[in-house]
């Protein structure tokens, strides 16, 4: 400015950027959050999907262990409670009388089941008067809970394709 006119004075000036101070870095805060909370909801699904699953395959065995618990303990109102609406077997007393003829119910283990739909079949060992047998029970889903429709001693179980464990 050569007419004499003064310059601009130091107040008007952008002041210089600081050295040495680092950039604000709250974005690497924001992607570690949205990770963590990524892998959380993960777990969770793979958790939920994982008891579903378990409860799929483990509802007709524990629909069974309650069944034969039933019969074991004489309980025949109790076991007519877990007979499906088809079952040939009301009362549970002619069921008891099927299985356990020459005496009663020592002890039972149920290790398989297979399920298809709203069907399934749950099998394993069952000792009646000190004699080891096998049994398959037959059930099917009613309103949500499994329901016996038939046993039976000394059988095949079933090979139907389905989950089972």
């Amino acid at each position: 400015m050569s007419d004499g006119a003064p310059g601009p004075s130091a107040a008007w000036a952008v002041p210089a950027a600081p050295s040495g101070v680092p950039k604000s870095r709250h974005w690497i805060w924001w992607l570690v959050g949205g990770v963590v909370a990524f892998v959380v909801l993960v777990i969770s699904v793979i958790v939920v999907v994982v008891v579903l699953v378990i409860d799929l395959v483990t509802a007709p065995v524990d629909g069974s262990n309650e069944f034969l618990d039933h019969l074991r303990d004489r309980d025949y109102q109790g076991a007519s409670a877990q007979l499906c609406a088809a079952s040939p077997y009301e009362p549970a007393r002619t069921l008891a009388l099927k299985l356990e003829p020459d005496g009663r119910i020592d002890s039972f283990d149920l290790d398989r089941s297979t399920i298809s739909n709203d069907s399934g079949s749950v099998g394993g060992t069952i000792t009646i008067g000190g004699v080891h047998h096998r049994i398959v029970i037959e059930l099917t889903k009613d309103n949500g809970a499994w329901k016996v429709c038939d046993a039976a001693l000394d059988v095949a179980f079933p090979s139907t394709s389905g989950a089972g464990n």
